[in-house]
């Protein structure tokens, strides 16, 4: 949340539309377009 002033343009969920049968999906058929990351969030956690 400290990082809302150095937002980066919402990325684009693409799906191949040639997949006619959801049980044929694969890895490659959905893909995350236009992520970009921040960087590291850095934080202390208790173990």
């Amino acid at each position: 949340l400290a990082r809302l002033d150095e937002a980066k343009p919402a990325p684009s969920l693409w799906i191949n539309d040639k997949v006619q049968n959801f049980y044929d999906f694969t890895a490659d058929d959905v893909k995350l377009e236009g992520y970009e990351h921040l960087g590291k969030l850095p934080m202390e956690v208790a173990v």
